[in-house]
């Protein structure tokens, strides 16, 4: 009687961790231009231009957006770190600080831009900035935060493009 029991038991938790695992697991994307990241599940992402444009459902209603591109410095490498990488998000930051993502130094902020609240990572590339954001409405930003950051802070490098 306790075999059976037992066996069911571990049938009953490898369908609900199975389940659980594929309701959860993030969307991966890599990009020719030598990065990639994790949005999170349910999202889609797509190449639009020279960039990574992505969206998707929120748990708490609305939706979310996120994007990523490469922009090369004006000098060819970082002079002014972390400046450079707050510049990277093209408006004022109401928060920043640096941060190490993926082995390479960084700069992670929120700001408000075009009616969203983002999380952002610009992160040095050496001879180019990658800068990506994600983020939702205001009022659901807070929400969701916590999952913005864990996206941003998937960003992987591979060696820079030679340009």
């Amino acid at each position: 009687m306790g075999k059976p029991l037992l066996i069911g038991l571990l049938i009953v938790g490898g369908v609900g961790g199975a389940i659980y695992w594929f309701s959860t697991r993030p969307v991966p994307y890599s990009d020719e231009e030598g990065y990639s990241l994790d949005l999170p599940n349910g999202w889609e992402a797509r190449k639009v231009g020279s960039q990574m444009a992505g969206s998707g459902p929120l748990t708490a209603g609305g939706v979310g957006t996120a994007m990523a591109a490469v922009y090369p410095y004006r000098t060819g490498q970082a002079t002014r770190w972390p400046e450079e990488g707050r510049d990277g998000f093209m408006v004022l930051p109401e928060w920043s600080q640096p941060a190490e993502i993926g082995g390479a130094r960084a700069v992670v902020a929120t700001f408000l831009d075009g009616g969203f609240r983002w999380f952002g990572a610009a992160v040095d590339r050496g001879n180019s900035l990658l800068v990506f954001r994600i983020g939702c409405s205001p009022e659901l930003f807070e929400k969701h935060r916590a999952t913005f950051e864990k996206s941003a802070r998937t960003v992987r490098l591979s060696t820079p493009p030679s340009r």
